[in-house]
Formats: C-alpha cells, sequence, structure tokens
C-alpha cells in the first residue's frame, strides 16, 4: 500500500469483523490490580481522557456498589479534569464528591515560578513561591464547587527553607 494521506478504514484492510469482536466488550469496566495489590475498576471508553480526562460514571457507580469509597483522577488540571468531572459527570451521574486532592509537585511549582526547562530540577524557593499563583488558582476553582474550611500545603522546601 502507498502513502497516499487518504484515511485508512478497518474495511480496507478488511479487518472491520476482527475489530468489531475485539470492541464489543470495551464497553465493559475491566476490574485490574494496582502494583500495591488492590482493586482498581478502569473504563473510560475510547479517549475518555481527551474527551473528559475521568472514567466513566458506570465504574465509579460499580465501584461504589462494591468498596466504601471510590477514587477517581480527573486530569488536566483543576480548570478543566476537575471541572468536567464536576460539572458534566457528577452533574449526569448524580454524584457528591466528599474531598478533592490537588497533587501539585515542586518541579511544577517552579515550572509556574518562571524555572527555564533547564532548571526544573534546581531548587529554588524564589521559582517555587511564584508557583504557588498558579496553584492557589486551581484552589480557587476547586472551592467553586467545594467548600473547605482548611487547606494544607507543606512543600519541603519551604519547610527546610533551602534556596
Amino acid at each position: 500500500m502507498l502513502y497516499t494521506n487518504q484515511p485508512v478504514y478497518a474495511r480496507d484492510l478488511k479487518a472491520q469483523n476482527a475489530m468489531t469482536i475485539l470492541l464489543k466488550d470495551a464497553i465493559q469496566p475491566n476490574l485490574v490490580q494496582t502494583l500495591e495489590g488492590n482493586p482498581a475498576i478502569i473504563h473510560g471508553g475510547p479517549f475518555a481522557n481527551i474527551a473528559q480526562g475521568t472514567n466513566s460514571i458506570l465504574a465509579t457507580k460499580m465501584g461504589l456498589s462494591l468498596g466504601d469509597y471510590v477514587v477517581t483522577e480527573a486530569g488536566f488540571g483543576a480548570d478543566l479534569g476537575a471541572e468536567k468531572f464536576m460539572n458534566i459527570k457528577c452533574g449526569y451521574g448524580n454524584l457528591n464528591p466528599s474531598i478533592v486532592v490537588i497533587v501539585a509537585t515542586i518541579r511544577a511549582l517552579r515550572h509556574h515560578g518562571g524555572s527555564s526547562p533547564k532548571e526544573l530540577n534546581t531548587p529554588s524557593i524564589e521559582k517555587v513561591i511564584k508557583g504557588f499563583c498558579n496553584l492557589e488558582k486551581h484552589i480557587e476553582n476547586i472551592k467553586k464547587f467545594l467548600l473547605f474550611d482548611d487547606l494544607t500545603t507543606s512543600p519541603p522546601e519551604l519547610e527546610n527553607n533551602t534556596n
């Protein structure tokens, strides 16, 4: 087959039947095991991470029926992933999260504080402090959905006061 800059369809490869058989059960959640031995239900459908950045309502509700809590990773930050999670998934799924965890690394704080790519692994309390503006915006976005009385942050660079 020569490259013609045209789309290639499954039917062109005579693979549509085989692909249908492989994908017919793709709508079903998968029970897998983490490296720590914990069960995890993986279900997002094709391109779920691009479409909404979270797993399906079905997977979350299945998880809630099987355990005391469900952890959902809603990627792409509090300005996209979390907003889609809260507005779309929780809204349509009638889900009410009781906690939000925002993961912010020192490296990311340095990045948002103006470090160049070469400086990202170089300790700099100045860049970390400047990077908190970005983190504060994410916290502000989350507070629009949930009420928090207290927020604790303790980056090692600030605790140890190293430069």
